[in-house]
């Protein structure tokens, strides 16, 4: 019997693809057994996919982890690094070519996500925009979830919605 390892990776991220299998490969000289990759259409696929026994590992966001009732027996075994930092920044980005300078200027725009249950993605970046006085019905017209953060990124960068909210690591992880 195979294990599967569960990760929110859009069909056509051939480089996160290529990382699944890696990690998959991983696992199973770890574990002595084959894991197989096993790739849901967003966050909350996955979360079910996990409850329901079909996910044997999963890499999930530690908010999705608190607010999915699928993740209630979940045993959290590892953090992730990015940069070597088991921290991150979350940004609101735009193109260089876009309006908005700062944050009055966001006055109807359509906004990208990666999903409701995201850190980075969404939520980090919301309640810092609400801390400095945005008003989130009048800035944002348009809400969009795009799932993972490749995705937010190509939405933005060919003009599908105006701002994009992802995570960042800068110089010395600060």
């Amino acid at each position: 019997m195979s294990l599967t390892f569960a990760a929110a990776i859009a069909s056509d991220d051939a480089a996160g693809l290529s990382a699944m299998g890696e990690i998959c490969e991983l696992l199973s000289a770890d574990v002595g057994q084959e894991v197989l990759p096993l790739t849901p259409s967003d966050p909350l696929e996955l979360a079910r996919l996990h409850g329901e026994g079909q996910a044997s590992f999963t890499w999930i966001s530690p908010t999705l982890l608190f607010l999915s009732r699928d993740l209630d027996h979940a045993v959290p075994l590892l953090s992730s690094m990015r940069r070597g930092l088991a921290f991150f920044h979350s940004v609101l980005f735009c193109r260089a070519d876009a309006p908005y300078r700062c944050l009055g200027d966001l006055h109807s725009v359509r906004a990208a996500w990666v999903a409701e249950t995201s850190s980075s993605g969404y939520l980090v970046t919301r309640l810092a925009l609400k801390r400095q006085g945005v008003d989130l019905a009048s800035a944002f017209a348009i809400n969009t979830f795009f799932g993972t953060h490749r995705a937010v990124a190509v939405a933005v960068m060919d003009g599908r919605a105006d701002v994009g909210s992802t995570f960042a690591n800068f110089g010395d992880g600060d």
